[in-house]
């Protein structure tokens, strides 16, 4: 799964973030780290199941705020491209008019930098 999650971060959020302001995806894991890797003005997740629900309506309740700002706010990486397990990846939607912005950081599984 890390694979999936690391790639997700890498070519959707990071790479294309530079030239696509509207995309999505979506994932059927309930993890806070992952679902949050997933996050794109058009998001996703599973089936919803008695199991599952709280995490759903958290995950699409914070994807519902950025959003927006995704969508039409500047974009910045805040870290070089790395797909590696030991480094963060991180970058910013900044909407200065609005005075908001988002910064979506992911600390690597093998990540001994506590940043």
């Amino acid at each position: 799964m890390a694979d999936v999650v690391e790639g997700n971060q890498g070519h959707t959020s990071y790479g294309l973030s530079f030239w696509l302001p509207f995309q999505g995806t979506g994932t059927y894991s309930y993890d806070a780290y992952v679902y949050r890797s997933f996050y794109l003005p058009s998001f996703g997740m599973g089936p919803l199941t008695p199991e599952n629900t709280a995490a759903q309506q958290k995950a699409y309740g914070e994807c519902w705020k950025i959003a927006p700002m995704m969508l039409d706010g500047d974009y910045y990486p805040l870290t070089t491209y790395s797909r590696v397990g030991n480094q963060w990846i991180a970058w910013q939607f900044n909407r200065p008019k609005q005075n908001n912005g988002v910064v979506q950081a992911f600390r690597r599984k093998s990540c001994a930098d506590a940043g």
